[in-house]
């Protein structure tokens, strides 16, 4: 058995290809931080197909990777975009290819986090004791809709992603 037979893979999203998929122009370079693993500093990524963005269980904590679809040699292979002692969960790619939304619990709630995709940078979104997760685009970038627990009714309320003055706005407040 090799380490990805035995991996539990959490796909994260629905059917819409625009949610987990994208396509990059060749020669593009998604730089990232180095982080205290095997986390490379920079992906270079030459091919012309689209790219699949997943949280995978290992170790007891869920991570973000990236990968070629369909993979091929010469593209890039599955590797690791986040590491550490939390879980990063539910990517969604921006309509414009630049960043990428996930959920995750590394301040001990569940809040929303946005990654630049060129610098590695990332930015919190939300912060509340609240669950946040499952994010999804608005088509100019702007806003971030999402699932969240209020008064313990899962419900729907968006966000904006560039002003964090803005109030979270609630969609649904049912129960």
């Amino acid at each position: 058995c090799t380490p990805l037979t035995i991996i539990s893979l959490l796909l994260f999203g629905c059917s819409h290809a625009s949610r987990t998929e994208a396509t990059l122009a060749p020669d593009a370079t998604l730089e990232l931080i180095q982080e205290a693993t095997s986390t490379p500093i920079a992906i270079r990524y030459s091919g012309e197909g689209n790219l699949v963005f997943l949280s995978i269980e290992e170790n007891g904590y869920a991570h973000l990777f990236i990968q070629s679809n369909p993979p091929q040699a010469q593209d890039l292979p599955l590797t690791r975009i986040t590491t550490g002692n939390w879980n990063d969960i539910a990517p969604a790619l921006s309509p414009d290819r630049t960043q990428l939304a996930f959920a995750s619990d590394r301040n001990g709630f569940w809040d929303l986090y946005v990654m630049d995709l060129q610098s590695g940078n990332v930015s919190q979104i939300t912060n509340s004791p609240e669950y946040d997760s499952a994010p999804s685009w608005s088509p100019d970038a702007q806003w971030l809709v999402f699932e969240t627990y209020i008064n313990d009714n899962l419900e729907v309320s968006v966000v904006s992603v560039n002003d964090r003055t803005q109030p979270i706005l609630p969609i649904t407040q049912h129960s």
